[in-house]
């Protein structure tokens, strides 16, 4: 397991501007996709990882606009 994570998302659609503000408590290491930047980066062959699947998790929202 991760550590519990909040996250900002914003979105434009045709209705308008959008915020939402979530709490994930928990977040398996399975929705952590890991990946390593090119040997061309500003970062060259850095490893990071990209959250996936967050839409499926539990979560808590805090803030709505």
């Amino acid at each position: 397991m991760t550590p519990p994570m909040m996250a900002n998302f914003k979105w434009t659609d045709k209705q308008g501007q959008h915020q939402e503000i979530r709490f994930y408590p928990f977040v398996p290491k399975g929705s952590l996709r890991k990946y390593t930047l090119s040997p061309e980066a500003r970062r060259a062959n850095y490893k990071m990882f990209r959250y996936s699947g967050l839409d499926e998790l539990p979560h808590f929202v805090l803030y709505k606009k």
